[in-house]
């Protein structure tokens, strides 16, 4: 692992001008930050050899919106992310019309992770892409149009709540732990809302003061429903009630 460094742009205000082109031995991400007033085209590619070189997708880190593709150019100022595949990375002007290209690149050590959602706090719909590869029953109700992102706010009790009274599935958890000391959060499969003498399909702990998020690479299945508690201890019938916001967060299900 190398430490982390950051490398100037050469500005770019030609055709086929190399913006920069680096040795990626021991990073596993790259992030460039592209600025200034400009017409053209940025190219963002890897070789392994340095002579043949090939465009590589990332991440334009900076959109919004509920999709966010995969990319291999960038054509407006923003911060773009690239995963480290070869040993060699750089940036090209492909298309140049006006202007300057201006910018610098950052070489990281963490690994690149894609952005699947962009999420709010909120009841709000959302894109989360449901992979063709995965199998039918968990891919069914995830439909291009994307998922529901539900808001979950603690309220004194221990919050018995049904997210959804039929089969389903969820994709990504984040929760955050306001209190002085651990809670506790169910997940069931069941369309009713959960009773002490119900089986939790899994429990979350949530530690104190900390961002706890699952997002599993195969949805959670609940071939029944969705539903939850949220307590103050771990036993599956513990009826120990919470404070109100003591558990705020996000559920993305479908």
């Amino acid at each position: 692992m190398r430490p982390e460094a950051e490398i100037d742009f050469t500005p770019g205000t030609v055709n086929g001008a190399i913006l920069f082109d680096t040795d990626a031995a021991g990073y596993e991400s790259f992030s460039a930050q592209v600025f200034g007033t400009f017409v053209g085209t940025i190219t963002f590619e890897q070789s392994v050899d340095r002579v043949t070189w090939q465009a590589v997708s990332g991440m334009n880190a900076t959109a919004t919106g509920t999709a966010n593709p995969l990319i291999t150019t960038a054509t407006a100022p923003g911060i773009y992310v690239f995963p480290v595949l070869a040993r060699f990375v750089r940036a090209r002007v492909t298309a140049f019309t006006s202007g300057s290209i201006n910018g610098r690149a950052y070489m990281r050590n963490a690994v690149f992770m894609p952005i699947q959602a962009q999420w709010i706090q909120g009841s709000v719909t959302q894109n989360i892409a449901a992979p063709a590869a995965l199998p039918t029953e968990l891919r069914a109700s995830a439909t291009a149009t994307g998922a529901t992102s539900t808001r979950v706010n603690a309220a004194a009790g221990v919050n018995a709540t049904v997210l959804k009274a039929t089969a389903g599935n969820v994709f990504d958890i984040i929760l955050f732990n306001a209190s002085a000391t651990p809670k506790f959060m169910r997940f069931y499969n069941k369309a009713t809302a959960p009773i002490t003498t119900d089986v939790p399909l899994m429990t979350m702990v949530l530690a104190p003061g900390v961002i706890t998020r699952i997002a599993p690479v195969v949805p959670i299945r609940f071939a029944a429903g969705i539903s939850y508690n949220i307590t103050g201890a771990l036993p599956d019938n513990d009826a120990t009630a919470v404070a109100a916001q003591d558990v705020t967060g996000l559920v993305n299900w479908a």
